[in-house]
């Protein structure tokens, strides 16, 4: 009798616990109130510096199903996760905003290499926040289709 009271503490101590810690990462490692540019600036450091938890709160969470820490460095920077952290961020500029949409294009120079890719990322301003929206979920959810036409569109 004592065991099963002692067991059913543990576990109800463990479940508060596993609330307690749920509830303490994630959204707390985001910097509110940041222009896209500056979202990007900021997701992008935290990726370089393999923080990848902050780097995902600046990803749009109806888009993060089955997303990765490869998913994440490849989303931010264009290059794989091994070489994230060797990146520099050269540039970052926000060329065009409309509505609750915008488009970022963001220099981005491989270390020791002549590496450099231009990556024009989508966001979208979810509750007052701007967050990153995925290149593959921006073609085919139909949600996305005003952020696609702003990335195909001249600046």
């Amino acid at each position: 009798m004592l065991t099963k009271r002692s067991l059913t503490i543990f576990i109800t101590a463990v479940i508060i616990m596993s609330f307690f810690i749920g509830g303490c990462s994630g959204k707390s490692e985001r910097l509110y109130g940041l222009e896209p540019d500056a979202v990007v600036k900021t997701a992008f450091e935290a990726a370089k510096t393999k923080k990848l938890a902050a780097a995902v709160a600046y990803i749009a969470p109806d888009t993060l199903t089955g997303i990765d820490e490869a998913a994440v460095a490849k989303h931010l920077t264009g290059f794989g996760l091994a070489d994230v952290t060797t990146a520099n961020l050269l540039s970052v500029k926000t060329v065009s905003t409309r509505g609750n949409f915008a488009v970022v294009v963001a220099t981005i120079h491989q270390e020791n290499t002549l590496r450099v890719s231009m990556k024009t990322i989508g966001l979208e301003k979810l509750e007052g926040e701007w967050y990153i929206v995925p290149m593959d979920r921006i073609v085919q959810d139909a949600k996305y289709r005003l952020l696609a036409e702003l990335l195909t569109s001249e600046y």
